[in-house]
């Protein structure tokens, strides 16, 4: 090897050397509520938060029974307290090469962080991390009343604009959540506000505008199972109007508002799988405006665009970044003011570059 090629493997190696490793996002983990993660070479890290000092045990389970799995223990100061690759007593159904972390013993209250590796550092595989705990004070549940909310059931509420409005969700089991609460107009537009309460009372997420005046939460996560409140209110004291309510597992999105009233038009979410375009129709007339943006909520840089087809299955408009006229971003996409051709029942697609996956808002006004 030449003097110059040696330089240039030198400077290679300390290169490597000198960039740091890609940064691992820490998860937080929470009793009793189990984690099931994709481990690949990599070392994955979780924390948890003790409220006291407590007993835990923390098991990772391989879920094909093909990782060999190890788990490490760190206190808050970052020294290893305890460390395992083979359970001595595997749980039910858990594999000889399943880690566990049994009846370790947490000094304090605090954030300790837990280290999942592959023993082998070969194969990966799915593994599911589970932390209980022994001696902790039994949770205090607050009594909830209200009426019932359902899964998939829209319910309508009329602010009378002397309280908020109390409502229940019974969860039963630790789940992702979404909540809309969509202003009626033809009741009364008002600017609504949610917030979520734990079954001991604790608030665990308020919203104003998750959709312009209309608020909501979208993967909201309940950590156990139990009665939820969820208080509805209005954002102005005293303000008046009609609300419903839809609940549904996960981020799976409501469906258009439907024409009610002579209203026309529809603001909703939808989510795009990178494969096949979101569908909406609407029933237009000739020389009727409209206007249709799609707007990129996760992640908001997904590139959208739309096409909009006449009652016939001719295209005939499509927008790709014209967001910005609207106030969007400027990968946003906007159909801006067209005026339809004819009578009949259009389709809009609405799609990513790239075969991006994500959600989108996608809105049908007139003008």
């Amino acid at each position: 090897m030449n003097r110059m090629a040696k330089i240039l493997c030198i400077l290679l190696v300390c290169l490597m050397v000198a960039l740091p490793a890609a940064a691992q996002s820490v998860q937080p983990i929470r009793v009793d509520v189990p984690l099931t993660v994709e481990l690949t070479s990599s070392v994955l890290e979780f924390v948890y938060s003790a409220p006291a000092a407590q007993t835990v045990t923390i098991t990772a389970r391989s879920v094909n029974n093909d990782v060999d799995t190890f788990l490490e223990l760190y206190d808050s100061s970052g020294t290893l307290m305890v460390s395992n690759d083979d359970a001595l007593h595997p749980a039910a159904g858990a594999s000889a090469l399943d880690a566990t972390l049994e009846a370790v013993s947490l000094p304090a209250a605090g954030e300790y962080h837990i280290k999942l590796s592959n023993f082998t550092g070969t194969t990966g595989g799915q593994i599911e991390l589970l932390l209980t705990a022994q001696g902790s004070a039994p949770p205090v549940i607050v009594p909830v009343t209200g009426k019932q909310l359902l899964l998939g059931e829209p319910l309508r509420i009329r602010m009378l604009g002397d309280a908020p409005v109390d409502l229940v969700y019974v969860a039963p089991q630790p789940q992702s959540i979404s909540l809309y609460a969509n202003s009626l107009p033809e009741v009364g537009n008002v600017d609504t506000t949610l917030e979520v309460f734990s079954p001991n009372g604790v608030s665990l997420a308020f919203n104003d505008d998750l959709r312009g005046g209309d608020a909501g939460f979208e993967n909201l996560v309940l950590p156990e199972a139990g009665a939820y409140r969820v208080q509805l209110n209005t954002f102005s004291s005293g303000a008046t109007g009609g609300v419903e309510l839809v609940l549904l597992v996960g981020n799976a999105p409501p469906q258009p508002t439907p024409v009610v009233n002579g209203n026309f038009g529809f603001d909703t979410m939808a989510t795009l799988d990178g494969t096949t375009p979101a569908t909406f129709t609407f029933d237009g007339e000739s020389g009727q405006r409209v206007t249709i943006s799609a707007q990129a909520v996760n992640p908001v840089d997904l590139d959208v665009y739309i096409i909009l087809f006449a009652p016939d299955g001719s295209k005939i408009a499509n927008d790709d970044d014209s967001g910005g006229t609207l106030g969007l971003s400027p990968t946003d996409s906007a159909i801006v003011s067209l005026s339809l051709p004819t009578n009949g029942q259009y389709r809009i697609e609405v799609q990513a570059w790239f075969s991006g996956a994500g959600d989108v808002r996608v809105i049908l006004t007139p003008g």
